[in-house]
């Protein structure tokens, strides 16, 4: 099955030009409308959480799924409709894949793994019920989805150092990156490429559903393989540590990606800028401060070391919170190589009034 998608033009040259550092005179927005009439009947599937894990590998489960995210809002400027398939609240995927589990309590929680240190390394496993089931899921999503938007692949979610610290603990983890720290080298960097494995799997099984672009869980879409990467565990590393042990996985993945963001979550990541924009492959950077850090205008010296280092800035929905903290960025740094999502509009008149002020902002 081919299916050809015939989006803005103009919006994908505005995402070309984020995507080279650059813009068409505005920064590329992502804008999109509350649709009042979107699907709002009840979810017709039973709240337990046995049953809430079981629907992971439902495509019944996942097509109407794919259907209420078409049809939720409408799509402005540079923001496209996607179909993802959301498995375990983008954690649990390369915990299950690497040998471990997952529980359901309203969130989705990690199973301590102690003993994963001690064990073969992980290894891709196409076979794998995750991997097998997935893919049935992408078809039935893709079935639903058609030419209303783009079928996203599954996300991935967790990077490898910190699923290792979830399956031993932060604490414990700290101490093995001193005491087993070419154990727990050799187990990230196997299940990196287990990752690595699973994306392109992923990417390609979209790709022949006739699809190819990705926007990971990121308010910014790619014409291409696409992925956030991050290790979330760094906040309790010091840069030292950081280059030894998440950089060079870092460095692995990008390459194999078309385009990459480094979600950066927390401000204490700020320290490891310097290493993450020697990356070759690495655009740029997903802003995510921890909350409580009030109004993105208070990280305006940030954003603008940032893009001294050349690297992209992406703001994902809601990060940057209204229209006037929007203009004040832009009139900060202005419009190159910069992505802002905005919350969700109540009108298109609202929609088209904050895109306008936005580019007199320029």
């Amino acid at each position: 099955m081919r299916i050809r998608i015939e989006p803005d033009e103009m919006a994908r040259e505005r995402l070309r030009a984020f995507w080279n550092g650059s813009s068409l005179g505005r920064p590329a927005l992502h804008i999109t409308v509350r649709n009042k009439d979107a699907i709002s009947r009840p979810y017709p599937w039973p709240e337990s959480k046995e049953q809430l894990k079981a629907l992971q590998l439902s495509p019944a489960f996942h097509a109407e799924m794919a259907r209420r995210q078409l049809s939720n809002c409408w799509h402005l400027a540079e923001a496209f409709p996607a179909a993802t398939v959301i498995y375990g609240s983008n954690l649990a995927l390369l915990p299950v894949l690497t040998g471990g589990d997952y529980e359901v309590h309203g969130n989705v929680w990690i199973q301590e793994f102690r003993e994963v240190l001690d064990r073969p390394l992980p290894c891709f496993d196409p076979g794998h019920p995750a991997i097998t089931g997935l893919v049935c899921c992408l078809e039935q999503v893709a079935s639903v989805t058609g030419t209303s938007g783009f079928v996203n692949p599954p996300i991935l979610g967790l990077d490898a150092l910190t699923c290792l610290s979830l399956f031993r603990s932060p604490e414990q983890l700290c101490i093995d990156m001193l005491e087993r720290g070419d154990d727990v080298k050799a187990w990230c960097a196997a299940a990196t490429e287990v990752n690595m494995a699973v994306c392109a799997l992923f990417y390609e099984t979209v790709r022949k559903l006739g699809y190819g672009n990705c926007s990971s869980w990121l308010s910014t879409m790619a014409e291409g393989r696409f992925e956030a990467v991050q290790c979330d565990f760094a906040v309790m590393i010091s840069p030292e540590l950081f280059g030894e042990f998440v950089i060079p996985d870092l460095e692995r993945f990008c390459r194999v990606l078309d385009y990459s963001l480094y979600h950066l979550d927390g401000v204490e990541q700020l320290r490891f800028l310097p290493q993450l924009a020697q990356l070759p492959r690495l655009n740029g950077i997903q802003w995510n401060p921890q909350p409580g850090q009030k109004s993105a205008l208070r990280w305006i010296d940030a954003f603008r070391e940032i893009r001294r280092h050349g690297l992209c800035l992406q703001f994902n929905q809601g990060e940057v919170e209204s229209v006037d903290e929007a203009v004040l960025i832009v009139k900060e740094l202005g419009p190159d190589g910069l992505m802002i999502g905005l919350p969700v509009f109540d009108t298109v008149d609202e929609a088209t009034d904050a895109i306008r002020r936005i580019e007199q902002a320029c």
